[in-house]
């Protein structure tokens, strides 16, 4: 149930500092590059997931980076337009993927490969 104050969007129940979005009512054959376009202006976005058609309608999720983009796009609810229809934005129970920083993993890489590089300088045979 919502707690005090009105509920925003089709879903209701999601966790304090949510960061992912349902979208619905979306066209027929939309891509993922229109909607990361509509929803760009709310904050970076880390996934978009969309689902397949039911009945002529898409619907998916979207993974903010951020809980204030998340707010923003449920604040777009039935504002948005993509291809002639109102969106539906609402929060979601789907806890948002993390989605690390490439920079941070490719550091990682680099630090793996230097103990090794170490450890094999260690194992050499002095001669």
């Amino acid at each position: 149930a919502a707690a005090a104050g009105k509920a925003r969007g089709p879903t209701v129940d999601s966790p304090a500092g949510a960061s992912s979005v349902f979208v619905g009512n979306l066209p027929e054959g939309v891509s993922e590059k229109a909607v990361r376009k509509v929803f760009r202006p709310c904050g970076p976005i880390q996934k978009i997931k969309l689902l397949p058609a039911a009945k002529g309608e898409i619907r998916g999720f979207i993974d903010f980076r951020f809980t204030t983009g998340a707010a923003a796009a449920v604040d777009l609810n039935g504002s948005a337009q993509l291809g002639g229809r109102c969106v539906v934005v609402g929060t979601s129970r789907r806890i948002a993927s993390v989605k690390r920083d490439r920079r941070s993993m490719e550091a990682r890489a680099r630090r793996k490969h230097a103990r090794q590089q170490t450890r094999d300088d260690d194992a050499a045979p002095v001669g």
